[in-house]
């Protein structure tokens, strides 16, 4: 009970404190001229895990190398998002953007950002010797993607996390039990930090949540090829189909589809 306490008391002086420093650190998100958010929610995420699962370590709740398992791929997934945030907004300092350009010649930041998700959770998966562990590596980089896009409101990836949390509690989760209830730890008092604009999560931090939803659905759905094979391939198609700008930009592209839509629009008007 101390670990969940400390986890709450701890996320929410991150929540206050990191704000600050990042701001002085000027790694901000700017929404416009004049509101510049932090992106200091990915840090907040995984100091909190990292240190309930010290905690846990300590209370030898979970064992030496679970520990280290977890926590050296949360970290590395946390610092491919942060390097995203950093090099990978057209918004970055000068003194980044030739950094940045250097990258794009090579690689471009998502493409690292996402192989690594992909590399990381497809060998936990191998390594538990789940089955399909290639697919469920799919789908749970296929949720990270989706989670990295929605996260353009406030409070948005949080919600939905909290979602499927309570769908996975209504499923028998085998051997990450622990890490969905510190998220939910972690991600609860963050969360109106978060929605007042006072913090944004960044890709370090949607990263995170992404990768904690794909393990989720991963074990409610751990023997069904199908359903997996399904949602790791239909999710980014689900957004791009769903996202209204995508639409619109591929209906001006299309003369005969700009012509129906200007039709259509006509009808509507009169």
């Amino acid at each position: 009970m101390i670990v969940y306490e400390s986890t709450l008391i701890l996320t929410t002086m991150l929540s206050l404190i990191l704000p600050l420093i990042f701001q002085k650190l000027h790694l901000v998100k700017n929404i416009d001229e004049e509101i510049s958010i932090p992106y200091s929610g990915g840090s907040v995420i995984f100091l909190g895990i990292s240190v309930s699962y010290c905690l846990l370590y300590f209370q030898r709740e979970v064992s030496l190398f679970k520990f280290l398992f977890y926590i050296i791929s949360l970290f590395v997934i946390y610092f491919i998002g942060i390097f995203d945030d950093l090099y990978g907004h057209h918004t970055a300092p000068k003194e980044k953007k030739r950094l940045r350009s250097l990258l794009k010649r090579l690689l471009s930041t998502g493409f690292i950002n996402y192989t690594a998700i992909l590399i990381i959770s497809s060998y936990i998966f191998f390594f538990f010797n789940e089955e399909y562990w290639i697919f469920k590596g799919i789908l749970t980089t296929s949720i990270s993607i989706l989670f990295s896009l929605i996260d353009n409101k406030p409070g948005r990836s949080i919600r939905a996390y909290f979602l499927f949390y309570i769908l996975a509690a209504f499923s028998s989760l085998r051997w990450t039990r622990e890490l969905y209830n510190i998220m939910v730890l972690v991600l609860a008092p963050y969360y109106c930090f978060d929605n007042w604009h006072y913090s944004a999560l960044g890709k370090s931090g949607s990263n995170l949540i992404g990768f904690g939803v794909g393990f989720i659905l991963s074990e409610m759905f751990s023997t069904n090829l199908l359903v997996i094979s399904v949602m790791s391939l239909s999710v980014p198609l689900f957004y791009a189909v769903n996202k209204r700008h995508v639409l619109i930009e591929a209906i001006i592209k299309s003369p005969f589809l700009d012509y129906l839509h200007r039709v259509a629009a006509q009808r509507q008007e009169n």
